[in-house]
């Protein structure tokens, strides 16, 4: 299957497949239809990252986060973007998130801080966008936390591996810059 944005990856099934979250290697990528898929493959649809795209659906993100901040959404609703596991790096350290719960305890955190702060939105100050792969961009933001009156909450800058998968584009990695 083709919609001129994706590709069909043959897949063999593996052993390692629990430890390593995906199928062994791949055999084959190839345009065209699931049927180019050897017997006892596993297909996988995989959508090309687009730096216009991956802006558009960041947006998407920044809008769901905020609303979360604001308090007009459940932290939970941003398991949507995260994926699991999830990598965080921060001057703190780095660590892996491995369960949802996980991953909805460590954006909890802020989302707290966030309403306690009576956040109302995020400016994005700067951006890019760097496509590493048909499956992986880098979205790098600088942000201005602010309330409803404008004023400036916090800033900071921070990189976000965003990657395709089965689940659909999933935010893999958070590295929270250096102040």
């Amino acid at each position: 299957m083709q919609n001129g944005r994706g590709l069909v990856a043959c897949m063999i099934e593996s052993p390692l497949a629990s430890l390593s979250l995906q199928t062994q290697q791949y055999v084959k990528w190839r345009r065209g239809d699931l049927e180019a898929c050897d017997s006892g493959a596993v297909s996988v649809w995989s959508v090309t990252v687009d730096s216009n795209e991956m802006s558009r659906w960041f947006g998407e993100y920044l809008d769901a986060f905020a609303a979360c901040g604001r308090g007009e959404a459940e932290t939970d609703s941003l398991l949507e973007y995260y994926g699991v596991p999830l990598l965080v790096t921060t001057d703190d350290g780095f660590f892996a998130v491995t369960t949802n719960d996980q991953v909805v305890a460590v954006l909890q955190q802020q989302v707290d801080g966030m309403r306690a702060a009576s956040y109302n939105r995020s400016e994005v100050l700067a951006s890019e966008v760097t496509v590493l792969n048909a499956t992986s961009a880098i979205y790098r933001g600088t942000f201005s936390r602010q309330r409803g009156d404008g004023s400036e909450i916090n800033r900071l800058t921070a990189s976000y591996l965003v990657t395709e998968g089965t689940d659909g584009r999933r935010i893999s990695v958070l590295a929270v810059h250096s102040a």
